[in-house]
């Protein structure tokens, strides 16, 4: 008999179950039908999916957005501009320098084939399908292939070669794409301006072709300068100028007729500076004329003289917004370069601010210098720095001085004064008493001596000369020179008892 289910347990979907039964009236296990509740489990696994993946996708927009992720389309896009039959080389290499001999890489400009290279393969090589327009003009670097250089040379330019190109490594996962912009013209006319000044920018047709019933746009790096459609033109009418030209920019009216497209830029601004171009588009093949403009900011510099210090006198020199960014340097009266501080360079948009320090000891004018050589401008400002000095070192080197002379005089004088005294000394007569000596010692007369005098000659000796005194045998007369020494008279003659003193 079977068990009667209760009623939480039906289920509403149908679906074979095994009940079971009650084992003491069946030993069999019975199929059959029942209905189970709906099951909101795929469904809720299916929202929560969802759900997650929106919120993915939320973040990635954000972290896009804000710049946190970018989309790889490998470096910015370059832009190069060159006069025609120049050289360019136009980059795509890898930073992690990957070895590319073995594999593929394409060069592509608005849809034509400029290069394509494939493992050791490529145009110029045995590889059809370049476009007529590079054929003997492009090459790659085939030593730098193993550095991951995909470069290429274009040679002698050509007008027609203007425009976007793109290098394509296929092989690295996702592909890898290098953007290059090539401007290609007649000429490009560069001009270099102060801030505030008016610059004119070229664009004349050599045949004079009248131009007043024609179209001519003036632009800059994507933005819009003047444009001229048969008498309309910004300021007069026309809508679409940008901002920043608006009230600033004119053409020359009367010059139309003789194919003369120029424009005059007034009060130029360093946001000015970039590249230019003037296409006239109604020319078959379109003429498009090419300007570089530089604006600089040239101001003054300023000076700060700070208190003076044991070390000197500090002086500052500041230069605020200048345009390109200047050489700052302190020069003297004489123009020689003054030793100074690393300067502090900080830059906004642009402009520069420096400040450059230096530390003076002399009184003298000094100058600080701004050059700017890009826009061949140079100004300065003059300051006059007096230094007190310090006389203590004076008197110390003074004294020391007058030391050394007075003991040098005083050295001198007693030297002197000693000289002097001893040869006094030395010249004073003696005179001794009655004495008996023996001239040598064989001879055994004996010679009584009144007196004689002598002369000392140094300390611890004597000479003197005896007067004629009766010679041993009595009949000759003799000189007998006497030398003593400490009381010791030499061979010659021997004197005892010699008490010399000063007469």
């Amino acid at each position: 008999m079977l068990q009667r289910l209760p009623p939480q347990l039906l289920r509403t979907k149908q679906r074979p179950v095994i009940c079971e039964v009650d084992q003491e009236e069946s030993d069999d296990d019975v199929d059959t039908d029942v209905t189970e509740p709906e099951n909101h489990t795929v469904a809720v696994g299916v929202v929560v999916a969802v759900l997650t993946l929106l919120a993915v996708g939320v973040v990635l927009l954000v972290l896009f957005k804000t710049g946190c992720i970018k989309c790889d389309k490998g470096t910015s896009v370059e832009k190069f501009i060159i006069k025609e039959r120049d050289s360019v080389t136009l980059p795509c290499s890898m930073t992690n320098k990957e070895n590319l001999r073995g594999t593929v890489f394409d060069w592509r400009k608005d849809g034509l084939e400029v290069f394509l290279y494939v493992a050791g393969s490529y145009y110029g090589s045995g590889r059809e399908g370049q476009d007529e327009q590079y054929k003997g003009r492009v090459s790659h670097f085939e030593e730098e292939l193993k550095d991951g250089n995909a470069s290429i040379l274009i040679r002698n330019t050509q007008i027609a070669d203007s425009g976007n190109y793109t290098c394509v490594l296929p092989h690295l996962l996702p592909g890898r794409t290098f953007y290059s912009e090539l401007v290609v013209g007649t000429s490009v006319d560069k001009f270099i301006v102060k801030e505030g000044d008016s610059v004119t920018l070229p664009c004349s047709m050599t045949n004079k072709e009248n131009l007043r019933g024609t179209v001519f746009d003036w632009r800059k790096d994507g933005l819009e300068v003047f444009l001229y459609v048969a008498g309309s033109y910004y300021g007069n009418g026309r809508e679409g100028q940008d901002e920043q030209y608006k009230g600033r920019v004119s053409h020359f009216e009367e010059e139309l007729k003789d194919g003369n497209a120029s424009i005059l830029i007034r009060n130029t601004q360093i946001a000015d500076s970039g590249n230019y171009t003037c296409v006239i588009p109604h020319l078959l093949p379109g003429r498009t004329f090419y300007s570089e403009l530089v604006v600089g900011a040239a101001p003054k510099p300023s000076i700060k003289t700070h208190c003076e210090t044991k070390d000197g006198v500090q002086l500052q020199c500041e230069v605020h917004g200048a345009s390109p960014k200047p050489h700052v340097q302190w020069q003297d009266r004489a123009g020689n370069i003054v030793p100074a501080e690393e300067p502090q360079v900080s830059e906004r948009g642009g402009s520069y601010d420096i400040v450059l320090q230096t530390t003076v000891t002399k009184t003298d004018h000094y100058r600080c210098v701004s050059t700017q050589d890009e826009i061949n401008h140079q100004t300065h400002a003059e300051t006059y720095v007096r230094v007190h000095e310090n006389h203590g070192w004076k008197f110390a080197v003074g004294f020391v001085v007058g030391v050394v002379l007075t003991l040098l005089v005083v050295g001198v004088v007693l030297f002197v004064l000693f000289k002097t005294c001893r040869i006094k000394r030395d010249k004073a007569p003696f005179s001794v008493s009655p004495f008996t000596h023996t001239v040598n010692a064989g001879l055994h007369s004996r010679l009584n001596v009144k007196s004689y005098t002598f002369t000392r000659l140094r300390r611890g000796y004597c000479s003197g000369q005896l007067g004629n005194v009766p010679a041993p045998s009595g009949d000759e007369a003799c000189v007998i020179q006497v030398l003593v020494c400490g009381g010791t008279v030499l061979p010659d003659l021997l004197v005892k008892k010699l008490k010399p003193r000063i007469l």
